[in-house]
């Protein structure tokens, strides 16, 4: 007959060990789980996850994550799975005793080796789109040394590496001396912007209208609408914006060149560019 019962609670799991009337006092080996034990797998292997000690290996862990064109120009964050197209990720470790690898989803931005020994690696990381295809030029690599135990690293995919062309859409604000245009001294009436993405002078405008060559002024926007001014289509990657704020006579009382980042897609930050005011003739 049963005359006893106890519980431990290891990790979050309740793991019950029974023992009945008349048997040996517990011991480490026995298969159940005594008080004290963190484990008991009934063997002297010291290579699983138990060891012969019954106290549980710990094992070690790195983890992989991943960004797309992270800080590519101050305000701008990084670049998503969907902006860029891709699906899946292959993270490869070389140089162990044997190629470790994982694929998964993009989305999930990591990948978690468990129980891998500790070794001067080499990290190679490709970018597939839906169709398996690879999104960047070459290999995405770098010089991986692990000590065994638990580790993160980040890889960013910097925007030079991607192959193909992507547009991207860039949202922006303007401050002038830190105020609105209506409370800048000196006030601003118009301003001239002249935006160069991929290389060459963007010909497009914003969606309320604004010419982004430099020919032409446009009323200055308020820093506080409710939306940020917006350029769709411009290349993707490091872009030169500059800005220039009109008085009421024409003359030009603020300006400042600032070089910055068009992400891809459609769902950028936006970016606030505080223009400087011109000092006055001495």
């Amino acid at each position: 007959m049963l005359t006893s019962a106890k519980y431990l609670v290891f990790g979050a799991a309740t793991v019950f060990s029974v023992a009945a009337c008349g048997e040996d006092s517990p011991y480490c080996g026995d298969k159940n789980l005594d008080m004290g034990e963190e484990c008991d797998d009934g063997n002297s292997d010291d290579t699983d996850v138990c060891l012969s000690t019954c106290k549980a290996r710990q094992l070690s862990q790195l983890t992989i994550t991943w960004q797309f064109n992270k800080d590519g120009a101050d305000g701008f964050t990084s670049d998503s799975c969907i902006d860029m197209g891709a699906s899946t990720v292959e993270v490869e470790l070389l140089g162990g005793p044997e190629p470790l690898m994982l694929s998964g989803r993009c989305s999930f931005y990591q990948a978690v080796f468990v129980d891998i020994p500790a070794e001067d690696y080499q990290l190679w990381v490709k970018v597939l789109d839906s169709e398996g295809r690879m999104l960047t030029s070459s290999i995405v690599e770098q010089a991986l040394p692990f000590d065994g135990g638990i580790d993160s690293v980040e890889v960013v995919i910097p925007h030079d590496a991607w192959s193909g062309t992507h547009d991207g859409t860039f949202n922006f604000r303007l401050a002038w001396a830190g105020g609105d245009c209506t409370v800048a001294n000196p006030a601003v009436a118009e301003q001239r912007l002249t935006l160069v993405a991929g290389g060459q002078t963007f010909t497009g405008t914003t969606t309320d209208g604004a010419t982004l060559d430099g020919s032409s002024a446009s009323s200055c926007v308020s820093l506080d609408d409710e939306f940020p001014q917006k350029a769709l289509t411009v290349p993707f990657g490091p872009a030169t914006f500059m800005v220039e704020g009109l008085s009421s006579e024409g003359a030009t009382v603020y300006e400042s060149v600032y070089e910055t980042f068009v992400g891809a897609g459609l769902n950028n930050p936006e970016l606030v560019f505080d223009v400087e005011a011109v000092p006055p003739p001495a």
